[in-house]
């Protein structure tokens, strides 16, 4: 049995994942890392798959964290396919990395065997195409300030970062969107668009 082979028998298996937590600030269900970890992991060695998660890279914006990770998928035959995600969020405390990789691996694991999750891409999201593709209307200049670009830049990127995770989107989305946009990477986004972008998939939530 190749790979993808494998992946069909495991998403049958599991077909969809339970929502097993409650996020008491924003007041909403979710299926948590270990809840993913639970059903999944034994649905894939019993086919006789495995898998090896690892951080890929790692950026500090103020004390904004934002981690790469990705995870190797091995099938019975040998062959191999490895899938990547985004997280972020504030340094709070010692927990926080861990809490970040944990939820990598949670996405990646959703993604790649397609569970339901109720998530959209982050095209869709954003709306119709078109939409996005128009530059944002001209306004006045403004006086600069010392720092206030750098920082409302940061907050901006974090926002963005925490609306498109909690939606689910993937790195491989998100780079997609990005080459679209002709954007090599986040920090290239001028702060206008990442505002737009932010409503765009807040209004689709």
């Amino acid at each position: 049995m190749n790979i993808q082979q494998a992946k069909i028998e495991v998403r049958k298996k599991i077909g969809k994942v339970a929502k097993d937590a409650k996020q008491d600030f924003r007041g909403y269900n979710y299926t948590s890392h270990e809840g993913v970890t639970e059903a999944v992991v034994p649905a894939m060695h019993k086919i006789g798959m495995t898998h090896t998660p690892s951080c890929e890279s790692f950026e500090m914006h103020d004390s904004f964290a934002v981690v790469r990770v990705a995870v190797k998928f091995w099938g019975p035959d040998g062959d191999s396919e490895e899938v990547s995600a985004y997280s972020a969020d504030k340094i709070k405390d010692g927990t926080t990395m861990g809490a970040l990789v944990s939820y990598g691996i949670k996405t990646v694991m959703l993604k790649y065997f397609g569970l339901q999750s109720g998530d959209e891409d982050l095209e869709a999201l954003q709306g119709p195409p078109g939409k996005m593709d128009k530059p944002p209307p001209k306004k006045a200049p403004k006086k600069a300030k010392p720092s206030g670009g750098d920082k409302e830049k940061v907050a901006a990127l974090k926002e963005f970062i925490d609306v498109a995770a909690e939606a689910g989107v993937t790195s491989d989305q998100l780079d997609t969107r990005l080459t679209k946009e002709g954007y090599a990477n986040l920090d290239e986004v001028p702060l206008s668009v990442l505002t737009q972008w932010i409503e765009k998939i807040k209004e689709s939530m």
